[in-house]
């Protein structure tokens, strides 16, 4: 919350910025530092467009998130909670089995993006509906009462219910994972929708690993690890638009001689929509 609440604060101290030099100094500090109002949220419109100020920030965005990383580990060593790694197990993937990385890259985005379009055709519907906030909350919580009735292991951000994948749900059937990330997914949009926030980064990584875990049930002639951190990466990286973040935390979660495949993995999906854009705009030339 204290991040999100900074983050308003300096878009507002961004796009203001001539306003607040003209004021005296203490009605600008006054203002910067007024909870509950001066606040510029993201808004895709107003967002800066301009390429090194966006190159900049997604650098940013990787300095942040190693550095959350960081104090988030070193916070909860020193308050003495469990890790939030749980480990996946082991593997004894082949160079061979790089020939499924590909289709396996190919097929999760493709899910991955039609998961966010759902999302945002959901978002869309919600806005146009125009619902008082105690009818989006109270929509919230009879959601979550749902879930704790039929599904309660997928409550909260799943980062606690990771051991399932290796667990009570090793043995399910990939039509039962599958299931689980949809409703895990759609859980997640039903609670960002009416206000019942919080970050989207572990559930949609729960939801990843777990179709990651039944794809590898379909292919059990290939190293299951392999499989399931391919298409989390990849899904993870197309439903969070950030393949680097969603490389870093399956990273986590993977033992070290997978890391070279998810570096990989996340290279690729980096490097592919700026070649295929590239590559269009040649097109767009010659023709």
């Amino acid at each position: 919350m204290l991040s999100s609440w900074q983050a308003d604060k300096i878009r507002y101290l961004y796009f203001n910025y001539d306003q607040l030099m003209a004021v005296p100094v203490r009605t600008r500090w006054r203002q910067l530092f007024t909870f509950n109002a001066y606040l510029q949220g993201y808004d895709a419109q107003l967002a800066v467009k301009s390429p090194r100020l966006l190159r900049q920030k997604r650098l940013l965005y990787l300095v942040f998130s190693l550095n959350g990383l960081f104090a988030f580990a070193v916070l909860m060593r020193q308050t003495g909670q469990p890790s939030f790694v749980t480990k996946l197990g082991a593997t004894t993937w082949q160079w061979h089995d790089l020939w499924l990385l590909l289709p396996l890259i190919v097929g999760a985005v493709i899910y991955g993006r039609a998961w966010r379009w759902l999302g945002q055709r959901w978002q869309r519907l919600v806005e146009r509906l125009v619902l008082p906030l105690a009818v989006k909350v109270a929509a919230g919580a009879i959601g979550i009462l749902v879930v704790a009735c039929l599904a309660p292991d997928l409550l909260f951000s799943g980062q606690h219910s990771v051991h399932l994948l290796i667990g009570t749900w090793r043995t399910a059937s990939p039509w039962f994972l599958t299931g689980m990330t949809a409703l895990k997914l759609i859980f997640l949009a039903w609670c960002l929708q009416f206000h019942w926030r919080g970050g989207d980064i572990f559930p949609v990584l729960f939801a990843s690993l777990a179709q990651g875990f039944a794809v590898a049930a379909w292919l059990p002639s290939f190293d299951a690890l392999f499989v399931v951190a391919v298409v989390a990466t990849a899904m993870a990286g197309s439903l969070l638009d950030s393949p680097i973040v969603a490389g870093i935390m399956v990273l986590l979660f993977c033992p070290v001689n997978l890391w070279l495949v998810i570096l990989i993995s996340t290279l690729i999906l980096v490097l592919a929509p700026r070649l295929f854009k590239k590559l269009t705009e040649f097109k767009l030339k010659r023709s």
